[in-house]
């Protein structure tokens, strides 16, 4: 809504045209999430699972990331790890039970 762009491609080019220093990360449903600066773009695609509950899959994913930020881990290392609790999160009801702990994700 930012940008008025609906493509992911677009909403990106856009955003670092406005901001050349920032790091944007696109969920795009259960499709992808794309990471992207001004010098790389990643796309890490979905784990396919037989979703039960939608609820808390976007709060999973921006946890995971943001935690594997200040960790310091490496984005594609982000990306992976955050798509793999996000999988977990929609095979069970409810938002905050849904979370996976740390240690069920093996990334």
């Amino acid at each position: 809504m930012i940008t008025g762009k609906k493509e992911p491609d677009e909403i990106i080019k856009s955003l670092l045209e406005y901001f050349p220093e920032a790091r944007i990360v696109l969920t795009l449903g259960g499709d992808s999430a794309v990471y992207a600066d001004k010098d790389t773009k990643i796309t890490q695609p979905v784990f396919k699972v037989n979703a039960v509950d939608t609820t808390a899959a976007g709060d999973t994913f921006t946890g995971d990331f943001l935690a594997g930020i200040i960790e310091g881990m490496p984005v594609a290392d982000i990306l992976r790890m955050s798509a793999k609790a996000s999988s977990i999160a929609v095979t069970r009801k409810g938002a905050i039970p849904s979370i996976p702990y740390r240690n069920e994700v093996k990334y």
